[in-house]
């Protein structure tokens, strides 16, 4: 009797997620993930998140029952573009400068790294192969 129930709630969480409308991001400009809550306060609720959320600084995060209609996430075809806005806060920032950019200091630097580290692969190797083949 519990299976059959299990199962019903499963088909209704499809159904709810097939229904779900396309939400995109506004800082992102990704399609926000459908998700439904498990939490005692909120079991069973739907709502649209980031799927950058807490990673990149992204924190949309909306319930579906509170969306209005006429607010930026309303439903659109799905072969729309996006339109295009600026991304504010830590994803309009490279989080690295370009190879090309690097000065010739640095780039002395890592050719140093990378000779100690072919020094330190070539002896493990050797004890590798001395294991191998003098071990008795």
């Amino acid at each position: 009797m519990s299976q059959g129930s299990s199962s019903t709630r499963l088909r209704n969480k499809q159904a709810l997620l097939a229904a779900a409308r396309r939400v995109d991001c506004p800082n992102c400009r990704v399609r926000a993930c459908v998700n439904i809550a498990k939490t005692p306060a909120n079991y069973d609720r739907m709502f649209y998140k980031c799927p950058y959320f807490s990673r990149h600084g992204c924190q949309y995060y909306e319930w579906a029952d509170e969306m209005e209609e006429n607010q930026f996430a309303a439903p659109r075809e799905v072969d729309a573009p996006v339109p295009a806005r600026e991304v504010q806060g830590p994803l309009a920032q490279p989080r690295f400068a370009p190879v090309a950019e690097a000065e010739p200091m640095d780039l002395r630097v890592i050719e140093e790294k990378l000779k100690w580290i072919e020094k330190i692969v070539f002896v493990c190797v050797v004890l590798v192969m001395y294991s191998l083949f003098f071990k008795k």
